[in-house]
């Protein structure tokens, strides 16, 4: 683990954060219209300043699973999946309410140079490292092959931590136009999805990042295995048993490890997130103008474009 990142492992103190910046991802907007979140407290990717006069210039990001940290499974390390945790920005206040008061464990600090904008974005990378260092795709010998199926943040998250983590060979496969060109503007071979998609024999790694259920997946039986990642959390029709396939049936199960990995990331200065605001994971101020009132009433990608080009204020539907 990098110096930079300074993460405690004896019991925590409460510590409050100035949330700064915090990005809209797709799991706000479920929770939106599901009515399981509000608009005065939503957001789980958020990063900000220490509320100490020492430390009032330190970039912090936040863990956003508050674990008990008094179970078997938490002292495993294993906070995601502790039995009785929460979620910022779900059952717990998020982004959207200025100052988060959080265990010191869950606080990871930036290196100095490092901004909230770019900073709020630690969670939606740490998703994609999460596959990325997963231990049994470490293990495939040879160029690692990727396919990923989708258009949206999170696709070209894995795109870019694949590729940077694994070297991998990765290809895309996009619903929309616009998309197309983004993805090979950013370096990656990107393709028009169909509604039967034929999975090259030399793929290993396939991460399912859309809604893929009305998909037909095809494929010619192989011998050397096949990874897939349910970014999506969809069913597929990838049912063969001529293939051992292994599921990453939980993509979101980031670890402590996989965030500090991922605070790592950002601090490189190479390592490209310019995609973040083109294909939909708008990062926000705290203190923005924008109204929150009858989001629920409005489609969710209006919600984004409208974040995204930061209109002024959303009044007109009120």
């Amino acid at each position: 683990m990098s110096s930079c990142v300074q993460m405690k492992t004896v019991t925590g103190s409460l510590t409050k954060v100035l949330v700064r910046h915090w990005a809209l991802c797709g799991s706000d907007l479920r929770g939106l219209h599901s009515n399981k979140v509000s608009s005065r407290h939503m957001g789980h990717e958020m990063a900000g300043s220490l509320l100490s006069v020492s430390e009032s210039d330190q970039v912090v990001s936040i863990f956003p699973i508050v674990p008990c940290f008094a179970c078997d499974v938490c002292f495993t390390g294993d906070w995601r999946h502790c039995p009785l945790r929460k979620t910022l920005g779900f059952e717990l206040a998020g982004a959207r309410a200025g100052i988060i008061s959080v265990d010191s464990r869950l606080i990871y600090r930036h290196p100095t140079g490092i901004s909230s904008v770019r900073a709020c974005l630690t969670e939606h990378i740490a998703c994609a490292v999460h596959v990325a260092l997963n231990t049994e795709i470490k293990k495939l010998v040879g160029t690692i092959n990727v396919l990923i199926i989708g258009d949206g943040a999170m696709a070209f998250a894995y795109a870019t931590v694949m590729k940077w983590e694994n070297r991998a060979d990765v290809r895309l496969l996009v619903k929309h136009r616009e998309r197309l060109l983004t993805a090979r503007s950013l370096g990656f071979d990107a393709e028009l999805v169909t509604t039967e998609v034929q999975i090259p024999r030399d793929i290993n790694v396939l991460i399912l990042a859309c809604d893929v259920k009305n998909l037909k997946l095809a494929y010619a039986p192989i011998d050397s295995e096949l990874y897939v990642a349910h970014v999506a959390r969809q069913s597929s029709m990838l049912t063969k048993e001529s293939i051992r396939t292994i599921r990453l049936t939980d993509a979101y199960a980031y670890t402590p490890k996989d965030f500090a990995r991922a605070v790592e990331l950002i601090s490189f200065p190479n390592f490209d997130l310019t995609y973040a605001q083109e294909v939909c994971e708008p990062v926000i101020p705290v203190e923005s103008t924008i109204a929150f009132n009858r989001l629920r009433s409005l489609p969710r990608e209006t919600i984004k474009y409208v974040f995204r080009r930061n209109v002024e204020s959303l009044n007109s539907y009120a």
